[in-house]
């Protein structure tokens, strides 16, 4: 009689404290009844899973809330960007030049392929600045062709350094490029 006792006791401390733990009362009576102490042990260092359902619950709800925000911010953001664009393609239009992002080259020079953007027709001649030139790690110019005579003339440049112009394929060392050449004399 007393071990029916005792084990409806301990039954029922076990199912109190799993209840208030969020688990499942009855199984809980049943362990507890028929293995006591060992069961309010056990019951005692489970986790409470409704501080964990609590927890996540508000995790959800502020990543929700967060990812709200960055959706926002993204439309707000792209909306910018399109404006940008607009005015940027007006005064393209007006300028009757293109200033479109480009793909930056592998080298860090800029441009499509590593070029330099391109420049506006007529802009050939000797004194309107065509040339853009590698200084150390920064692409430089443009400049004019007289301009790139005294830059040579100063050792800034040399037969080695990269050169561009409108109409070439690629950079290209002074010593391959046929006007650079014949500057260097």
């Amino acid at each position: 009689m007393e071990m029916l006792f005792f084990g409806l006791v301990f039954g029922a401390i076990v199912a109190a404290i799993a209840s208030s733990k969020g688990r499942t009362p009855v199984g809980w009576f049943f362990f507890g009844f028929f293995f006591g102490c060992l069961a309010i042990i056990l019951v005692l260092v489970l986790p409470n899973l409704k501080e964990q359902q609590a927890k996540e619950q508000r995790l959800e709800e502020e990543n929700r809330r967060i990812r709200e925000q960055v959706r926002q911010e993204q439309m707000r953001l792209e909306a910018f960007r399109q404006q940008t664009n607009n005015r940027l393609d007006r005064h393209d239009q007006v300028l009757q030049i293109d200033t479109a992002p480009r793909m930056e080259s592998p080298l860090g020079l800029g441009g499509a392929a590593g070029m330099p953007p391109a420049l506006p027709n007529g802009a050939q001649d000797d004194q309107r600045p065509i040339w853009f030139y590698v200084k150390g790690a920064n692409r430089c110019g443009p400049v004019s062709l007289g301009t790139m005579r005294a830059l040579l003339a100063g050792g800034e440049v040399n037969a080695d350094s990269l050169f561009w112009r409108a109409g070439m394929s690629e950079w290209q060392p002074g010593r391959n490029a046929p006007e650079i050449r014949s500057l260097l004399g």
